[in-house]
């Protein structure tokens, strides 16, 4: 007890410094735990006990701290009515800015003729969010499940766009899905946008289809691994 007061009596007449809070506070977990425990937390951390008495900050920074513990152990910490969700409107932004400057990468305008240029980037952010709805082809929806990948005018922002990309996984094929092209140039709408040619530009392939009433032109058969090196180009005029 003598060496105690001798040492507070020293510790007293000595301004601590930032060194010795910054000990002090790291072991005031660790210290609190053999307290609340029933332990000699004086004989483990003597230095902290002994500080604790002499610097006010840390005192009291051990004040919250036990206070909490205590209302931890007692399973009495104050819980909120309800956990907003939270606002990641951010991401977001950013995701549709990227996509605009990729779009805005990839596409070329040659007189009437419309080129897409697809690439690993691109097609990463073209996938659906998490949690969003699934969309199946009418008609097909035993075939052709969940869209994988889409494309539409209004993703483009500025950028005159009149197509609709959509990608539906085949559950037929494994590794296999069918592209979905709609046309629509400006001014046009059903049953005036039949017609209309769409090429894919493959690895070593080329396919053509004509849009029918609704504007729409499939692609079948389509390698899910090949979408990154596509290249879809659409006349708009017939």
């Amino acid at each position: 007890m003598k060496k105690r007061i001798e040492e507070l009596q020293q510790l007293l007449k000595a301004e601590p410094d930032e060194s010795d809070c910054q000990q002090c506070l790291n072991q005031l977990d660790d210290y609190i735990a053999m307290q609340l425990a029933g332990k000699q937390y004086w004989v483990q951390f003597r230095q902290t006990a002994v500080h604790l008495d002499a610097c006010i900050s840390c005192a009291e920074a051990y004040a919250r701290l036990y206070e909490l513990a205590i209302a931890e152990a007692a399973n009495t910490l104050p819980q909120p009515d309800s956990i907003p969700e939270p606002d990641l409107s951010f991401l977001r932004h950013n995701e549709t800015t990227l996509l605009s400057r990729q779009i805005a990468a990839s596409v070329k305008r040659v007189g009437e003729k419309l080129v897409l240029a697809l690439s690993a980037d691109l097609v990463e952010l073209l996938r659906p969010l998490p949690n969003t709805s699934l969309v199946t082809r009418a008609n097909e929806s035993d075939r052709f499940g969940e869209i994988t990948l889409e494309l539409t005018p209004k993703q483009t922002g500025s950028i005159d766009f009149p197509l609709t990309l959509r990608v539906y996984q085949d559950r037929q094929r494994d590794g296999y899905c069918l592209i979905e092209v709609f046309v629509q140039p400006s001014g046009k709408s059903w049953p005036d946008i039949a017609g209309y040619q769409v090429i894919i530009h493959g690895v070593g392939e080329t396919q053509t289809q004509m849009t029918d009433a609704w504007g729409s032109a499939i692609f079948q058969d389509m390698p899910i691994e090949q979408l990154q090196n596509l290249k879809i180009e659409a006349t708009l005029t017939k």
